[in-house]
């Protein structure tokens, strides 16, 4: 096996440091994942560095990346762009095991915290609570905005965005969907789930909105388009290509409500310039304190009796940049601290490596 020193030494100086991105710990579609890569992409930008992913979509099992296939996704990342000086990645359970072999190398600067916490963690303050790092901008929002009215050209009326995690009460959400749409002439609900949606919560929603709208004689006014994302995983969506509608549907909808226990969902949802309907605040809801100050969403509940849904034009949201400028600033002054004990302790050598 070429060791890891050799590989280094010979790639370092013809190529751009590298801002690795280890998605082989979750899937690929998860906030947690969209936020590294969103944050690697701006990092690498401002460092003027090389983004590399690896592992997308490769294991379950958090083990299987230290047997021989996970150790060769590595290596294999190695000897194509040299040691990372930056790392984004979940895996804590081998973290040790990675900074003793890539400590070896240099300063690498490894992020691990789960998306939520990257915040308050690298911003060092309270006040973008409930705000995480994704990976939408707007050039994405409006080619996908674009793909989307191309899937739905016949949207009918105002339409309504419905994001849908884990805990959602389907009858109660039902209601609240009826009476939020009573003075509309026509509209479109468009129920859209995520990766923690379970199949039960999104079927009770669809039948139970059904079920309100058939005796109400209401089916030419108000209608109803779902999608959910195991469809799109196994192929089965009405689209042969696998369409997911995501982000294409938060660019173009009219209104948009999201439960109330996704940061990623609420961070992505508020970049498009919408004000935000978040449905519950009970247990299992986030804390969105700094969007509720300033004025970015409204809470409904199931004793919502608004006639209308009142969604104001907000200025975009998008936290990734102050994030990605914090860990850069990180990166930076290890960088320096680590050159600095370099030149100490190995001064000629270090200027004959550096400026010769």
């Amino acid at each position: 096996m070429i060791e890891l020193s050799a590989i280094w030494r010979r790639n370092a100086a013809k190529r751009k440091p590298v801002v690795l991105v280890d998605l082989s710990y979750d899937d690929p579609t998860r906030g947690d994942s969209k936020g590294y890569i969103g944050l690697a992409k701006a990092i690498a930008a401002k460092l003027d560095f090389d983004m590399v992913m690896i592992g997308e979509g490769y294991a379950k099992n958090l083990e299987n990346f230290w047997l021989d296939d996970g150790k060769n996704l590595l290596q294999s990342a190695f000897k194509q762009k040299g040691i990372p000086a930056i790392v984004l990645s979940k895996r804590t359970e081998s973290g040790s095991a990675k900074r003793k072999t890539l400590r070896r190398m240099g300063t690498t600067l490894f992020v691990t915290d789960i998306n939520e916490q990257i915040s308050p963690s690298y911003l060092n303050k309270k006040s973008f609570d409930g705000l995480v790092a994704h990976h939408l901008t707007p050039d994405l929002l409006k080619q996908e905005g674009q793909l989307f009215r191309k899937h739905y050209p016949d949207i009918k009326g105002e339409l309504i965005a419905v994001m849908i995690s884990r805990y959602c009460e389907p009858e109660k959400l039902a209601g609240v969907l009826m009476r939020a749409t009573e003075t509309m002439e026509q509209a479109t609900i468009f129920i859209c789930t995520s990766t923690r949606t379970k199949q039960d919560t999104y079927q009770r929603l669809c039948n139970s909105l059904k079920k309100n709208i058939a005796p109400l004689g209401t089916a030419e006014k108000i209608h109803v388009i779902s999608y959910h994302l195991n469809d799109h995983r196994e192929n089965q969506y009405q689209d042969a290509d696998g369409y997911n509608p995501y982000i294409g549907l938060i660019d173009q909808t009219d209104h948009i409500i999201v439960h109330s226990d996704s940061h990623s969902i609420l961070s992505e949802t508020l970049s498009c310039g919408k004000s935000v309907h978040i449905y519950g605040n009970g247990e299992y809801s986030a804390d969105f304190s700094y969007a509720e100050e300033h004025g970015m969403i409204d809470y409904i509940h199931e004793s919502f009796n608004e006639s209308a849904l009142k969604t104001r034009k907000i200025s975009p949201v998008n936290v990734t940049e102050q994030i990605a400028d914090a860990i850069v600033e990180k990166y930076r002054k290890e960088k320096q601290a680590y050159d600095d004990l370099k030149f100490i302790r190995h001064p000629l050598k270090y200027i004959r490596r550096k400026w010769l």
